[in-house]
Parts: C-alpha cells; structure tokens; sequence
C-alpha cells in the first residue's frame, strides 16, 4: 500500500541500493544549505551527509521500531568550529530499528520522516551508510498477536521481562502491544467513521446469517432465529433475534435485551450498540 512507504516514488530505487532522482536533489540542496549557513567549504570533505552523495548508496535494515528527539550535536559543534555563535539547535530526529541479527542500530531523520514512522511496530528502513540519514521508511505487517484478554495480559508480561533482557527483545515486545492496541481499535472503531448501512432487511437479515468473532465476543446467528452470544471467559447466552422495519436488529445479549444498528461489509459485522460500535469478522472452518 502506499500508504504504508513514505516516499512511494523513490522504493523502487531505493530496493536497489541507489537514491531515488528527487532524494538525490533534495539531500543536495540540504546539503549546501546547511554548509553554507554554519560550516564553509573547508569542512564540506568531513560531512557525512555530503560524503554519502557521490556514490548515492542506500542500504535498508528491518525489524521494530523506536524513537526519541534529541539535540543536534552536530550542529553544535560545527557552530564551535565554524565560530559561530550557538542559537537554538535543530531539534535531532532519531529513529531506532532492532534486528535480531544486526542488533539495535540508530538513524538520523528529518522531521517528516520521524512524524512518519509509528511509535512501535514493523518498518523496512533505507539510509545513507556513512550519515546514517534515513532516506525511506516503509512499514511492515504486524506480528502476530492474539487481542484476547488473555493474549493481552501475556503481551504486557513478554514486554516487562524482555525490558530487563535486550534491546532488541524490548523493540519487538513494544511492536506486539503496539499492534493488539492496533488490532482492538480495529474491533471498537469509531461510529462516526461508519458508512450507514443502506441494505434492505430482507437482504441485511440473510447477510448476517453465521457465525461470527472478535477477541471479546463471540456470535452466532441462525436462519431459524435464534441468536447466541460468547464472551471470552466462556459466558454464554441464548435467545432469539429479528429485524425490524428499518433494519434494526433485536435480541438478547447477555440476559439484557439490545437495539443494535448492523450492517456486513464483506465478512466483517459491525454492530452499534448504545453509542458503541463493534466490529466482528465471518469466522472460518479449517
């Protein structure tokens, strides 16, 4: 998705190794920008960025990310060579990739680029070797988690335990609880965002027939009726359901009577009820 790649235009180049045409002046100008404002020509030879561009290689790194926002030293201490006098230093945008074979190994960025990336979570990261300037981001799937409550109490223990070994444990610890939160805010949307549901009852009423999940609840839905609902601690309960007039589903959930407006998007259910969506995906037979 493109969506998903900061600078879309420049992967392809960027997958080979090489900066992409528009990276490539971008970094140019930034460069004379930047050497012309605190540093002369006399320091050009010893700035990484600038030694970075002849050759224009790229290199990338995969694993989970982390972040943080520092000083710009470099900056400082061109000021002091240069004699300058010191001001506000940029702000210094630093992004952290932990890789199981290559460690945790930190980038500079601009501030794009660090808006860009997520707090936590899977990124494919392409940069200058000698500057260590990240040209490209790209985010990866998640890991694979369960958002149950169970799942979710053993992710918080995984974390506290790997916070205490290694970096790169932490990394990937923060990037599972990153995506349960992820994956639990795609269960619990918010209703606003919802397109409202257009389908006749008679269509509606045969569309949500099955059964159907989320870490939270489960439901099940007959032709004949009746309508089961199941909470992960093994709570179960029983009734029946219709849909009225304008397609508003009626039925018990557990032992209460609920009004919910439904609609089926594909094999995902989305049901609101007082005020609060929730969304469950068609479950499959293996």
């Amino acid at each position: 998705m493109s969506d998903s790649v900061f600078a879309p235009n420049a992967l392809d180049a960027n997958r080979t190794g090489q900066l992409g045409a528009e990276q490539r002046a971008e970094l140019e100008a930034a460069v004379s920008r930047n050497l012309g404002r605190i540093m002369g020509v006399a320091l050009r030879r010893s700035y990484p960025l600038a030694k970075d561009l002849p050759a224009g290689h790229v290199e990338s790194i995969e694993g989970a990310v982390t972040k943080r926002i520092g000083s710009n030293w470099d900056y400082a201490l061109a000021s002091a060579l240069a004699n300058t006098l010191r001001g506000n230093e940029p702000t210094d945008y630093r992004i952290s990739v932990a890789n199981r074979e290559r460690g945790a190994q930190e980038f500079r960025s601009d501030q794009d680029v660090y808006e860009f990336a997520p707090d936590a979570g899977m990124v494919r990261l392409f940069y200058l070797p000698h500057s260590r300037w990240v040209v490209n981001l790209k985010c990866l799937p998640d890991l694979p988690v369960d958002a149950s409550p169970d799942g979710v109490e053993r992710a918080v223990e995984d974390f506290a335990a790997a916070a205490a070994r290694d970096k790169v444990a932490a990394a990937e610890a923060r990037a599972r609880l990153a995506a349960i939160d992820r994956e639990i805010k795609a269960y619990l949307p918010d209703k606003t965002s919802l397109v409202p549901n257009s389908a006749q009852p008679a269509v509606l009423a045969k569309a949500i027939l099955g059964d159907w999940t989320s870490p939270f609840l489960g439901l099940s839905i007959g032709a004949d009726g009746t309508f089961a609902a199941r909470l992960t601690d093994g709570s179960r309960s029983e009734g029946r359901w219709s849909l009225d007039a304008s397609g508003q589903l009626h039925a018990e959930l557990m032992g209460a009577p609920i009004v919910a407006d439904v609609s089926v998007n594909g094999d995902e259910l989305t049901m609101i009820v007082n005020d609060q969506a929730v969304k469950l995906r068609r479950a499959t037979t293996d």
